[in-house]
């Protein structure tokens, strides 16, 4: 890993981030000691999203057989506010 001070990088900017492109990482370092890494990043590597398991929650919540059309039917009127009609 080659070692900028932050004046090169203040001064050279451009050098500093060819050998970062070059390398895929390089250190700077400030006079009071502090360093720092610059490390290249590869828009291709991103981590994949992780996605619940939502077939295995329907199967601990007790759902293992798919609704039937008569209560599809009961759940769409509920949703669209269509209550039954408990008086008959």
């Amino acid at each position: 890993m080659t070692q900028f001070t932050a004046r090169d990088l203040d001064r050279q900017c451009a050098s500093v981030l060819k050998a970062c492109d070059e390398e895929g990482e390089v250190k700077i370092t400030h006079r009071d000691g502090r360093s720092y890494r610059l490390v290249k990043e590869d828009p291709e590597a991103k981590k994949p999203i992780k996605v619940p398991d939502f077939a295995a929650r329907k199967k601990a919540m007790g759902f293992t057989e798919p609704i039937g059309k008569k209560d599809s039917d009961a759940i769409d009127r509920l949703i669209a506010g269509e209550y039954p009609d408990k008086s008959k």
